[in-house]
């Protein structure tokens, strides 16, 4: 599949948020690719990323804070709700796409943005198909957006990550429609775990008030 690759700017109340869309006419869904600034493995997400484009789905990675704001505040990564305002902005840039307006939407998040990622799909379910968080600090979302998110959400970890004994706990406030993978070697990757968790959910029927704007996570 050959993708159109582009560099957007999605606004977001008084700022600007720097993204990477890649897409082609023919996808079937796209993943939000989010990341708040904290270290990753870069490698990874290329990875994972090019197995998205592979799999048919469109990707917008987004810089959720700019290298400026990471400079002037050292705990910006760990504003969860301004973060999840900034998800929620994204998902309504998408929905005024022509290209992308159809297409169901599935936040894949690292570090602190999957709280973010988690936070959001709480504050406007009808919004988003399914969740992957990727490690990270789900549990920066709250306890009332982990118990009373409705939107379908896995979080995978794996068993040496210094994170496991946080995502496990997040894990235990999450509804039933949640999933905690634990990646074990010899077992299935983080990849293959995310690509059938988007697959599976990819299709979800959303509810009536999908044209309604999702509004700020306070």
């Amino acid at each position: 599949m050959k993708l159109r690759d582009s560099r957007v700017g999605i606004p977001c109340s008084d700022h600007w948020l720097g993204a990477r869309l890649r897409h082609a006419p023919d996808v079937f869904a796209l993943a939000l690719l989010l990341d708040a600034g904290t270290p990753s493995d870069t490698t990874a997400t290329d990875r994972l990323t090019a197995l998205l484009h592979e799999a048919g789905y469109a990707t917008l990675e987004i810089e959720l804070l700019s290298e400026a704001e990471l400079a002037r505040d050292g705990d910006a990564a760990f504003n969860v709700p301004e973060l999840a305002n900034r998800v929620l902005a994204a998902r309504e840039w998408a929905r005024h796409q022509p290209e992308l307006a159809s297409l169901p939407v599935l936040p894949v998040a690292r570090g602190t943005a999957s709280g973010a990622a988690v936070r959001a799909a709480w504050k406007h379910p009808a919004g988003f198909a399914g969740v992957v968080c990727l490690g990270g600090r789900p549990d920066l979302a709250g306890a009332t957006p982990l118990g009373a998110n409705r939107v379908p959400t896995r979080l995978i970890v794996g068993e040496d990550d210094d994170e496991l004994p946080i995502v496990k706990r997040a894990a235990q406030e999450m509804s039933d429609l949640h999933e905690l993978c634990v990646t074990v070697p010899g077992g299935l990757s983080s990849d293959a775990l995310a690509l059938e968790w988007l697959g599976r959910w990819r299709d979800r029927i959303h509810g009536d008030d999908e044209d309604e704007d999702p509004g700020t996570v306070s």
